[in-house]
């Protein structure tokens, strides 16, 4: 019997070929399939015991980058297919839709790819007792992932509205979509008569916001937050909420296409505040219904805690409890998450205007550094007081030697935010250390960047760092995979990533 598969429609990079056939290799082997065809559409194989379809589809139907699956006339679709079909964006697009389900509930830069993490997770080869912890959970992607794959998975951040976010969309998965879709019109409608007689009194809060919207606007989404907040059940409360913060940034005087936090020149959009929220929510809703119709009963919901990686005390009820790690980590001067965010940090009450500095950094990778701090990191980078390999620590002198008086003052501070970098990613390395059981794999998926510093172009290949850093305390590195990326075309097309590497660790 001829088994065939089709690819997506979208044009697959040369490292997801390469990742569909090791999925489709691992799975097909138990079955005895001895030869696997590339076609123009895909792949193609036989299989001779016939008595074996049933589980063999079952297995195929979770392929990460295959569409589609032919025996004899049927098609049948993979869970995947099925969830990209799912996004809110969908057609003729050239790129893979990354939003389906509750992936796309709120922007969150830097994030990377699910198909990214539902591959690794496949190559994995997990049990289904399988533990995956995500390190740095951001918004909450491997988290997700893990969750609807069937996997039980904790996640760490220091960033408050990371976790608030990975949280919201974890609860998705056992959301009442009809009490939703009901909440969300009772909110919308009472926030509306709401907005026009509420009073913003003088506090801290709100006067920082007063600051960055105009009050016909500022009375509006404050209207929705206090209506929401009113709703028991969490889940929808935290949802709408996700929703209207990841439009409140398009309604401020913040420009939105910029990551740091300055005036906006660009035109307020003109549609209500409240349609769009309304038009959103009910995509979002739409997409978590397709995606509930290939996911199992009673699937494991992960969790996101407001924990430093760093803090190994805080992480101890951890310690040998996981099977796998995965995650997209920050690089040296990594992207200003707390500044790009600030807005919805204060008005979802996550951060105080006053904590935001303070937040900002202490993030791994943050570009923030006082002067004291400097000075004190300069004397710990010359004598490599934190015993960082040699590599990594000459790479580091290079740079300091590398300043003159021409460079500014985010130049001159360089050469020490990289070296506290590799400190803090050296202990998290430790902490994952402890956290994953004998044997257990650690994934990350990293961007590559560089900085000028007296002339002297640095390339940072920060995965090959990583790969020193994580060897010398103990870690055997298995692979480093190039991956591409897709261009950026926008305002921050000089800082973005040129290419990401995929970092492959284990524990022995």
């Amino acid at each position: 019997m001829k088994i065939e598969l089709y690819l997506p429609v979208y044009k697959q990079f040369e490292y997801e070929k390469k990742f569909a056939l090791l999925e489709l290799k691992q799975i097909t082997k138990c079955f005895l399939i001895d030869k696997i065809e590339s076609t123009e559409l895909g792949y193609e194989f036989d299989l001779t015991d016939e008595a074996r379809l049933p589980a063999l589809v079952t297995s195929l139907k979770r392929l990460t980058y295959v569409a589609n699956i032919k025996i004899n006339s049927e098609i049948i679709d993979t869970y995947q297919g099925v969830l990209e079909k799912s996004c809110p964006v969908n057609g003729h697009q050239k790129r893979q839709p990354t939003r389906y389900g509750a992936h796309g509930i709120h922007e969150y830069k830097g994030k990377f790819n699910p198909q990214i993490v539902s591959s690794i997770l496949h190559q994995f080869s997990p049990t289904k007792n399988s533990k995956v912890l995500e390190p740095f959970c951001g918004s909450g992607t491997t988290l997700y992932e893990s969750s609807i794959k069937g996997f039980e998975n904790v996640g760490f951040d220091f960033n408050p509205l990371a976790v608030f976010l990975a949280n919201t969309k974890l609860a998705s998965i056992n959301l009442s979509l009809p009490l939703a879709k009901k909440e969300m019109i009772c909110v919308i409608s009472n926030s509306k008569k709401f907005a026009d007689t509420i009073y913003l009194e003088s506090n801290e809060r709100l006067d920082y916001l007063k600051n960055w919207f105009d009050i016909e606007q500022l009375k509006k989404i404050e209207s929705f937050r206090l209506c929401a907040n009113k709703i028991k059940k969490k889940e929808i409360r935290d949802s709408l909420l996700c929703i209207a913060s990841n439009l409140i940034k398009e309604y401020s005087q913040q420009e939105p296409a910029d990551l740091r936090i300055r005036r906006r020149k660009s035109l307020l959009p003109e549609r209500c505040f409240f349609e769009v929220v309304q038009e959103k929510a009910e995509k979002y809703f739409s997409s978590l219904e397709t995606v509930s119709q290939v996911l199992p009963a009673n699937l494991p919901v992960g969790t996101a805690k407001n924990i430093d990686i760093r803090d190994t005390l805080a992480l101890k009820d951890y310690f040998d409890y996981f099977d796998f790690a995965i995650t997209s980590p920050p690089y040296a001067t990594a992207l200003p998450y707390i500044d790009t965010q600030r807005l919805s940090l204060v008005w979802l009450e996550l951060a105080s205007p006053k904590n935001i500095k303070v937040l900002d950094s202490t993030l791994i990778g943050s570009r923030e550094l006082k002067k004291s701090e400097q000075n004190k990191l300069k004397e710990d980078l010359v004598e490599n007081k934190d015993k960082l390999p040699e590599k990594l620590h000459n790479l580091c002198l290079d740079m300091l030697g590398s300043l003159t008086d021409n460079d500014g003052f985010r130049r001159q501070a360089m050469p020490f935010l990289v070296y506290r970098y590799f400190v803090d990613m050296k202990k998290m390395f430790e902490n994952v250390l402890l956290m994953l059981k004998s044997g257990g794999k650690f994934a990350l998926v990293v961007g590559h960047n560089k900085t000028t510093l007296g002339g002297v172009v640095f390339e940072l290949n920060t995965p090959s760092y990583l790969a020193t850093l994580a060897e010398h305390i103990g870690w055997d590195v298995s692979e480093i995979v190039c991956l591409d990326v897709y261009h950026r075309y926008d305002l921050h097309q000089s800082n973005s990533i040129d290419s990401e590497s995929l970092v492959l660790l284990q524990k022995l």
